[in-house]
């Protein structure tokens, strides 16, 4: 019988084993044992005429591949576990990966206003780019080459429409590039961050 995952989190999984809905002996004699990467992880008796078992497999790490193993087997005496070696050879196995990790949302150390000068450092830029391509990793998306900004140096629409274009890649939540010669406004910071943020 089949094995889904109707729930995938970052660090847990709900796995679920379809059984045959017309099973019935009294009393109950049916038993399940779950395993993750070989491991013993929950067992359970099987109550009568179900559809499916389901467990919740937790303390998983984020963005893993995990193997995941079902046994279900009879019991030899009445209302007692089989032995290891009388269990129904009734098993099924299948593979899930946990959702990755989301990084945190961003936020510029300066507050930009309109009408205010802008303020915006070297280090805060370059930070906000490895933030875009940490978000981009998530995704399933390859890093983005930035330009780096260094110190007292010059910010050009370049540096700005590499933000945008690793952003727009991925988000579909679209940004306009901004064109050399044009001032950047606060109100362009403001929007590359919102967009970076309404990432799920």
């Amino acid at each position: 019988m089949a094995i889904t995952f109707p729930t995938i989190g970052t660090n847990y999984v709900v796995a679920r084993r379809t059984l045959d809905p017309s099973y019935y002996r009294s009393p109950a004699d049916r038993y399940t044992w779950w395993y993750i990467g070989g491991f013993q992880h929950a067992n359970a008796n099987v109550a009568n005429q179900v559809s499916y078992i389901e467990t919740t497999l937790y303390n998983l790490s984020p963005g893993t591949t995990y193997n995941v193993h079902n046994v279900v087997w009879y019991s030899s005496a009445q209302g007692q576990p089989a032995t290891q070696e009388s269990r129904d050879p009734a098993s099924g196995t299948a593979s899930v990966t946990t959702l990755k990790q989301r990084p945190a949302n961003w936020y510029w150390s300066n507050t930009f206003t309109s009408g205010q000068q802008l303020n915006i450092t070297a280090t805060d830029w370059n930070s906000f780019c490895a933030r875009i391509n940490e978000f981009r990793r998530y995704k399933g998306y390859g890093d983005y080459y930035f330009t780096s900004v260094i110190r007292s140096g010059i910010m050009y629409a370049s540096h700005v429409n590499q933000a945008i274009n690793a952003i727009n890649e991925m988000s579909g939540l679209y940004a306009s590039q901004v064109r050399a010669g044009e001032s950047i406004t606060p109100a362009v910071f403001n929007n590359l961050r919102d967009k970076l943020n309404a990432i799920a």
